[in-house]
C-alpha cells in the first residue's frame, strides 16, 4: 500500500497482473491436481511448457477467483492485468471462455481488465484494453501437428542453454523481480488504450518463456 501512495504522488498508477490462464507455474506449484486446459486434437503433452489452466474446471475457477479479489481489494487503482499471453498448449475454445471469464470476474471486483493483445482473441469491445507486446504472427498458436512443425521457434522458446562453468551462483531474487520483469518493451497506456512509442529502428525484443 506504501508503494502505491508512493507512486500516485508521482501521478504513476500501479497496474498488479495475474497472468492465466498461461502462465501459471507457480499455482500449479500451490495447489497441486488442477487439470489442464483441453488441448488441441493430437498435440496434448506436446509442447516443452506449463500447460495453460482450464478455467472451465471450479476448482480452478474458484482459486483464480479468489486470487483476483485480494489483487482487486488491494489495489487502488482502477486496473488490473489479467495476462492472457502465451497460453500455448490449450484450444481456442477453452482460451477464449477462460478470457472472458477472467474479464468478468475483475469488472464483478469494481476493477476494469487489461490483457495483453492476444486476449482479444476472446473478442474485445470499448471497455477492454489490449497491450501489444509481440509481433501479430506469434499470437497464432498451433491447433495442429503440422502446425506445431511449422513453428521451431515455439519449442525452442522453451529451451535453455546451461550456464556457462564460470557462472556466479544463483542469488535469491529481488522483491520487485517477476517472471516477466524488464522484458516487454513500452506498451499501452492504460488510461488511452494506444500503443506507446518505440523507435522505429528498434525491433521488437524477444522474450525468454517463463511458462
Amino acid at each position: 500500500m506504501e508503494l502505491q501512495a508512493y507512486a500516485a504522488e508521482r501521478f504513476v498508477t500501479l497496474v498488479p497482473e495475474i497472468d492465466v490462464p498461461g502462465h501459471c507455474a507457480i499455482l500449479r506449484e500451490a495447489l497441486p491436481g488442477l487439470p489442464d486446459a483441453p488441448a488441441p486434437e493430437g498435440l496434448a503433452g506436446r509442447f516443452p511448457f506449463v500447460p495453460p489452466l482450464d478455467l472451465a474446471d471450479p476448482a480452478t475457477a474458484k482459486a483464480v477467483a479468489t486470487i483476483l479479489d485480494d489483487v482487486c481489494r488491494l489495489t487502488d487503482g482502477p486496473f488490473v492485468h489479467i495476462g492472457g499471453d502465451e497460453a500455448v498448449g490449450a484450444t481456442e475454445d477453452s482460451f477464449v471462455r477462460s478470457i472472458r471469464e477472467l474479464r468478468s470476474l475483475v469488472r464483478g471486483f469494481g476493477k476494469r481488465p487489461v490483457g495483453w493483445q492476444e486476449s482479444s482473441r476472446a473478442g474485445i469491445g470499448p471497455e477492454d484494453i489490449a497491450q501489444f507486446w509481440v509481433d501479430v504472427p506469434m499470437m497464432d498458436l498451433p491447433d495442429t501437428a503440422e502446425e506445431l512443425a511449422a513453428r521451431p521457434e515455439l519449442l525452442a522458446a522453451a529451451r535453455r542453454p546451461p550456464p556457462p562453468a564460470s557462472a556466479s551462483p544463483p542469488t535469491a531474487p529481488s522483491a520487485s523481480s517477476t517472471p516477466h520483469a524488464g522484458t516487454r518493451p513500452p506498451t499501452t497506456s492504460p488510461t488511452t488504450g494506444s500503443p506507446g512509442w518505440r523507435p522505429p529502428s528498434s525491433p521488437n525484443p524477444s522474450r525468454p518463456s517463463t511458462m
